[in-house]
């Protein structure tokens, strides 16, 4: 009986396991011009995530620099760009813009991010290696919100 159950155990971590650590992100950046002046020495991005990773959806996004700032970064479903994805806006001083980590956190269950999972799904990414990544193509059937 001892060994039966411990099977079943085996056969089940599978199941019970936090998303498919196998399957690769795909976020991009894109810096952002704005009409309104913005002083010289700051750059704007817009970071665009998959809304989800295997059966696990973006819980939330979070920019830093070691020992200078860490923010959690709004996010809004993008309609722009083929593909599911959500976008967040990032305004940086050049001083910190090749030490800008962000990490992406894909910690529940549902699109829309009630359950939490605490599984430790994230992924980490410079901020000037996203904006180096070739964008999505632009989608012309996604112009209004579904």
């Amino acid at each position: 009986m001892y060994k039966f159950i411990l099977l079943l155990l085996v056969l089940s971590l599978d199941a019970t396991a936090c998303g498919d650590k196998t399957e690769e992100l795909h976020p991009f950046a894109i810096e952002e011009t704005f009409d309104e002046e913005v002083q010289d020495n700051l750059k704007s991005f817009r970071i665009l995530s998959p809304i989800h990773k295997g059966e696990s959806f973006l819980s939330g996004i979070m920019a830093e620099v070691r020992n200078e700032f860490l923010v959690y970064l709004d996010i809004h479903e993008d309609y722009e760009y083929e593909g599911e994805y959500y976008y967040s806006y990032l305004t940086v001083a050049d001083k910190y813009l090749n030490n800008v980590r962000i990490t992406l956190y894909y910690d529940t269950p549902t699109k829309d991010r009630s359950v939490m999972s605490f599984c430790g799904n994230s992924k980490m990414y410079m901020l000037t290696e996203l904006a180096e990544i070739a964008p999505a193509p632009q989608s012309l059937l996604r112009l209004e919100p579904r």
